[in-house]
């Protein structure tokens, strides 16, 4: 009864901890892609349920993605209201929910020990921190889809083998109507079913391949993607008959040859890994790495849940928004790097060690995020050079299209890199080593969760680089209380930053135009000066991430406006406004 006791004790501590991490940034201002939705939900509150989405100046044009997410939220602002905290809390909603799987899969597949632990490495990894915040489906609706059908898929004994395979396909087609991706969910308990098969075991044991074996797993495919399939036609044909245009709309965007290309599959990892090293943090991947040592069938399914939305989306040619997209292999890497510490036990006196180091870990860690370094412009090829240069005095974006983003000293990073892998070389070379393993792995894990804390305070508090939502904050002020009418008309701003017109008085959607929409398009740039130059307005540019002084998105605004104001943030330049 006392195990129990505790084990509930430690559960609510991580859920609460998870919470509380998730509250301070709930209102930070609506930010690149994720603009899409509050807009979407602003035009069906005012216009009605519909298949069309506001772009601004003036025009409105199809949605371009199934309609359950925007039908949600719609009726989500609607119940609890319209704005930055109630859109915010409908994706921290789903990540309590997928923290509740975590669980649930953690002790399914090992035990509590560790679906304990898991909960606590996911309340404090930036990936999982990051994607409760923004308004998306992949890091909520998608990522539920997906732990809830392996959670099914482990408990089909129970269930009966194929009432929990229809069930997956019912999720799956569920979240389809929200995006096509959770075809994961299916592709991952296809590879599950593989593993477990009587077809691969027979092979592996005796290299036979019998014919009931075959049907046997062919049928449980086929009830796998079941339901999936006959919604996929359903839909496609009665959306097709009802709304023709909207249809062509969504399934010429939704056209996966649009998207994969075999060309870029080294960018494509090399992207991802950056991803995995720092969204998903060192902490994850290092312990991860460890807990391979001892291999099982668990970790296999671990590890083809965590690679299949790798593998795809190494050859997606759309990259942009990755930061999100691979937040559907969270779970994963957070119950494999738990079941590490399944057989691994500390002495109150090694946990107070290791609370002290992990301390002094983040002393030295925020020492060096504040040592001198440059602001320079955004480049991932100058980012990429000077890290394998050693060059490590420069601001790095944690960056996306997407929720909120900060700003990091790269010298922490690159030595919580190679301090981890130094220290995780050596730990798995002792991990057998009864005498040297629990200091191995005590020093290894307080410097990787020093490390984690300096991003999340970072993340959370901005306390040593520019805050954009503070600048935001500010150009909100600056237009509501300072600028009269005569100098309001058409609003110009880098679409980034469009999100923060929502908190603007008095500001029609339609005056909003997007300059970045140009890209490198002369022709383009100069209809827009064109269009400066003959209706009054007020220009917006937000500089995070630093564009050059000779980038034509920065250099539009000086060439064809008047400076108004400079925003400055940690002594550093962060925002203009202009009056056009």
């Amino acid at each position: 009864m006392q195990k129990r006791s505790k084990a509930l004790l430690l559960t609510a501590i991580a859920v609460v901890l998870f919470i509380l991490l998730r509250l301070p940034m709930l209102d930070a201002f609506f930010f690149g892609d994720e603009t899409a939705w509050p807009s979407l939900v602003e035009y069906q509150t005012r216009e009605g349920p519909n298949f069309y989405q506001p772009y601004g100046q003036g025009n409105v044009g199809y949605w371009i993605d199934p309609p359950l997410t925007g039908i949600l939220l719609t009726a989500w602002s609607f119940i609890f209201g319209f704005g930055t905290v109630q859109l915010r809390l409908f994706s921290l909603l789903f990540a309590v929910l997928n923290l509740i799987f975590v669980y649930l899969i953690g002790k399914k597949m090992f035990n509590q020990k560790v679906a304990v632990i898991s909960m606590f490495l996911m309340a404090i990894c930036y990936w999982n921190l990051f994607s409760s915040y923004i308004i998306d489906r992949d890091s909520s609706i998608i990522t539920l889809a997906i732990s809830m059908s392996v959670y099914f898929y482990l408990n089909r004994e129970r269930n009966g083998t194929y009432k929990s395979l229809f069930m997956i396909s019912a999720f799956a087609a569920l979240a389809m109507f929200c995006k096509i991706t959770s075809l994961f969910a299916l592709l991952i308990v296809s590879a599950f079913l593989l593993f477990d098969s009587k077809l691969a075991k027979d092979f592996v044991k005796k290299r036979k391949i019998s014919f009931e074996n075959v049907k046997e797993l062919l049928l449980k495919l086929a009830a796998l993607f079941s339901v999936y399939v006959v919604a996929y036609v359903l839909f496609t044909q009665i959306l097709s008959m009802l709304y023709p245009e909207f249809a062509k709309a969504l399934f010429s965007e939704t056209n996966p040859a649009e998207y994969l290309s075999f060309s870029t599959i080294f960018q494509g990892i090399s992207r991802e890994l950056v991803y995995i090293v720092l969204w998903g943090s060192p902490l994850l991947l290092v312990f991860g790495l460890l807990s391979l040592k001892s291999f099982s069938r668990k970790k296999l399914f671990l590890l083809t849940w965590i690679l299949i939305p790798v593998a795809i989306y190494s050859i997606s040619s759309y990259g942009g928004a990755i930061d999100r997209y691979l937040t559907v292999i969270v779970p994963p890497l957070v119950i494999l790097a738990a079941s590490f510490f399944d057989k691994i036990s500390f002495s109150k006196k090694e946990t107070a060690f290791a609370a002290v180091l992990s301390f002094l870990a983040f002393l030295l860690f925020n020492f060096l995020n504040k040592l001198p370094v440059q602001y320079i412009p955004h480049s991932i090829a100058t980012y990429v050079k000077n890290a394998f240069s050693l060059q490590w005095g420069f601001i790095f974006p944690f960056y996306g299209v997407g929720g909120p983003n900060f700003m990091l000293s790269f010298i922490p990073i690159g030595f919580a890199v190679v301090l981890g892998v130094v220290l995780t070389s050596f730990a798995w070379f002792v991990l057998e080593n009864k005498k040297f393993r629990n200091s191995a792995v005590l020093v290894l894990l307080a410097v990787m969760i020093g490390f984690q804390v300096l991003v999340i305070n970072e993340f959370l508090f901005r306390t040593t680089y520019p805050d954009v939502n503070s600048a935001v904050d500010q150009i909100t002020e600056i237009y509501n209380n300072e600028l009269d009418e005569s100098h309001k008309g058409k609003l110009y701003v880098n679409t980034l930053y469009s999100g923060f017109f929502f908190t603007l008085k008095n500001l029609d959607f339609s005056d909003v135009i997007f300059t970045n929409d140009c890209k490198n398009k002369d022709a383009c740039w100069q209809e827009l000066a064109k269009n400066m130059t003959e209706n009054k307005g007020i220009g917006i540019f937000v500089d995070y991430p630093k564009v050059s002084d000779g980038d034509m998105k920065k250099k539009f605004f000086v060439d064809n406006c008047r400076p108004y104001r400079t925003i400055i943030d940690k002594e550093m330049e962060i925002a203009h406004i202009y009056l056009c």
